[in-house]
């Protein structure tokens, strides 16, 4: 079963004419999507981790659709969280590598199984290359299938 993550950047920093981008925050929308029948836990929050050259930002995933079958213990689904990342002043307009790491707390309602799965991905943050329209960054989270134990 999979799990995606998906990194949206708005507000992306523009480059100067001297190539150096000028100080902004830089939005960034994680978003997790499960396969049908695949729950989280409402009992640890889903925390998920942006790590950037310019510092570590986290945020709770807690809140979202309750699983209607058990609402006091699941989430059917995570609503999206935003980070901010506050590029200092003096970055050279270019790719910046980026991370996002979480670890899950899900479960396969059909097979009755919890566990916990680390999961990380990585992509690049294009500065200065666009505007507000540019289009979004893609991170792709995957979880093994919860059979496989």
């Amino acid at each position: 079963m999979k799990f995606a993550a998906l990194l949206l950047v708005f507000g992306m920093p523009v480059a100067s004419a001297s190539g150096l981008v000028t100080p902004d925050t830089v939005s960034v929308r994680v978003q997790v999507e499960a396969l049908p029948g695949l729950t989280f836990s409402r009992q640890v929050p889903t925390v998920v981790t942006l790590l950037t050259p310019w510092g570590t930002q986290a945020a709770s995933l807690n809140s979202g659709a309750l699983y209607p079958q058990d609402p006091q213990h699941y989430w059917a689904s995570l609503n999206p969280v935003r980070l901010r990342v506050k590029v200092p002043a003096g970055t050279a307009a270019g790719r910046y590598p980026v991370r996002v790491k979480t670890t899950l707390y899900i479960c396969d309602q059909n097979l009755h199984l919890c566990t916990i799965r680390p999961s990380e991905t990585q992509g690049q943050l294009d500065l200065g290359a666009g505007s507000f329209g540019a289009a979004p960054l893609t991170l792709t989270l995957k979880v093994p299938k919860l059979s496989g134990f």
